[in-house]
């Protein structure tokens, strides 16, 4: 599969996943109620994940939407009481 986008365009995503992420632990994201992942294509952000509660995954989006160079944030993220906390990073 031959990649459309540039060497900096691939850089910058993954600075803006980084930062997402980095804004999660700042944010107390980093617990075992919570397991979200980040994907970037493009300045597009794709939200994954279950958490236990609406607020996690509001404020998922709100950090998102606040990192420098994101276009759009799609958020996939499940609500579930269910939810069983990933231990393994």
């Amino acid at each position: 599969i031959v990649e459309e986008r540039t060497v900096g365009d691939i850089m910058d995503d993954k600075v803006i996943i980084t930062k997402i992420k980095n804004g999660f632990i700042k944010s107390d994201f980093n617990n075992l109620f919570v397991k979200i992942d980040v994907n970037a294509f493009e300045g597009r952000v794709l939200l994954t994940g279950t958490t236990l509660s609406e607020k996690y995954a509001d404020e998922a989006v709100k950090i998102a939407w606040a990192t420098r160079g994101v276009k759009e944030v799609i958020n996939e993220i499940k609500i579930s009481a269910n939810h069983k906390p990933n231990k393994a990073k």
